[in-house]
């Protein structure tokens, strides 16, 4: 079963998250910061990450750049969503290689067909 990480340090949009991608047929694994991403993706790498940017201590993109310094996780691809409206976090996270990138609020068939088109490019 493909496992996705979910990480968003508001519970509400990651548990809703969650319930529309487990009903896709996903196995999900929730974290809440950047710090916790890392761990749990090192410890069981995912088929791939949907992260928040900005999140309490080390955020999505900082978070991401650990992922990519690490050859076990290197290669996870990683959806990035946010809330900001700051045209740079789009850079930011292209930069740091993001598969694809939501904004706030986001139609969640949209994201479950992104995170599909990802993991097909992946494979």
């Amino acid at each position: 079963m493909t496992r996705l990480l979910v990480v968003d340090d508001d519970r509400r949009i990651s548990m809703a998250l969650c319930v529309r991608l487990r009903a896709a047929g996903y196995e999900i694994e929730c974290a809440y910061d950047g710090d916790e991403a890392y761990a749990s993706a090192a410890h069981s790498v995912p088929d791939l990450i949907i992260m928040d940017i900005n999140m309490p201590g080390d955020g999505g993109i900082v978070a991401a750049q650990n992922l990519r310094a690490n050859p076990d996780t290197r290669g996870i691809p990683v959806i990035f969503i946010t809330a900001s409206k700051e045209a740079h976090l789009r850079e930011l996270a292209e930069h740091v290689g993001a598969a694809d990138f939501f904004e706030k609020p986001y139609h969640a068939q949209d994201l479950v067909a992104a995170v599909q088109r990802a993991l097909d490019l992946a494979a």
